[in-house]
């Protein structure tokens, strides 16, 4: 029987290398090595990510991290290790290990607290409060500010019951660090706890007064492993952009997202925002796990790693980490 691909999905591969006790009863991360490649396509010949990803293998599993999304970006659930075709340089590989797992998170949230957002605070400060009413046992927070410059308003924490009204405490106004307000979330996550990090930005976008710039942003989110994601609220009185920055904003928030192997969403009413915010929750939680075993052991080669999303009559969108190592 002929299969398709899944009908306008979205995976998001993140590839780590873990060395695998026999008895399956523990697991310990590998040492990182030099020049190796991941790719996702929707054929195989699969499209190359020129990045290289650093790994080593040592007679380890190689566990690539997949998120499968529909075309409402909501995660799609209830696929089997049937589903998945794994192939590395384009030889397809035995998945020796499936699951479907939940795991707690650390993110940052880079909340925009600056002139642009004058008629957006509500809507911004009802998805924080969404995004912590979702949040799972083991799950740690931090909350950052920007508006002219950035600020720790509550570090990493797993005590986030005070962050809403810490939002609301300032009026909005000035101009808008956003670079300055991510890297002060992605150092924040230097202190996390959990394996999986994010940097949650709820902004227009509007990019205006940072000492940072999106090449050093984009260093710091490829060092830290992190997943960038974006959420642009509702304006209660209609959108009115106040600079060209500010309009080419959510270019920048986009960007960063998609090298980071996140999302950004621009949500045009507050249903909108909410089925973001819930996109985001589920995507940072819930992943599907693909191991196997390598031929060779040799981690000084480059390999090609691709993921097929199977189901009949359909097709796929891939997205996925440049460079990714855990």
């Amino acid at each position: 029987m002929r299969l398709g691909i899944l009908t306008f999905a979205m995976v998001i591969a993140r590839i780590t290398t873990l060395a695998l006790l026999a008895s399956f009863a523990g697991i310990s991360l590998g040492q990182q090595s030099s020049h190796a490649t991941m790719s996702i396509g929707k054929q195989i010949p699969v499209v190359t990510q020129p990045h290289p990803i650093a790994f080593s293998v040592d007679s380890a599993l190689l566990q690539v991290h997949v998120v499968v999304l529909d075309k409402k970006d909501r995660l799609v659930e209830g696929l089997t290790r049937q589903d998945f075709g794994l192939y590395e340089d384009g030889v397809e590989q035995k998945i020796g290990h499936f699951s479907f797992d939940s795991a707690p998170v650390s993110m940052c949230v880079v909340l925009d607290a600056s002139w642009s957002m004058e008629r957006k605070v509500r809507p911004a400060v009802e998805a924080l409060r969404l995004l912590l009413s979702l949040a799972q046992p083991g799950d740690e927070y931090c909350l950052i500010r920007i508006h002219n410059h950035a600020e720790v308003v509550a570090a990493l924490t797993s005590n986030f019951a005070g962050f809403t009204s810490a939002a609301t405490e300032s009026s909005p106004g000035g101009l808008t660090a956003l670079n300055d307000g991510i890297v002060l979330g992605l150092r924040q996550l230097t202190n996390a706890t959990n394996l999986q990090k994010t940097v949650l930005v709820i902004s227009d976008g509007g990019e205006n007064n940072s000492r940072h710039t999106e090449r050093e942003t984009s260093q710091l989110i490829e060092t830290g492993d992190i997943r960038v994601y974006g959420v642009s609220p509702p304006s209660e009185g209609g959108d009115s952009y106040y600079s060209v920055a500010e309009a080419l904003g959510p270019s920048l928030v986009d960007r960063l997202a998609a090298f980071s192997g996140g999302r950004y969403f621009r949500a045009q009413r507050m249903k909108d925002a909410r089925a973001a915010i819930r996109n985001v929750s589920s995507a940072v939680h819930r992943q599907y796990i693909l191991g196997y075993y390598p031929d060779s052991p040799d981690s000084a080669r480059t390999r090609q790693l691709s993921v097929q999303v199977t189901r009949s009559g359909s097709h796929v969108r891939a997205y996925w980490r440049p460079n990714t190592i855990q």
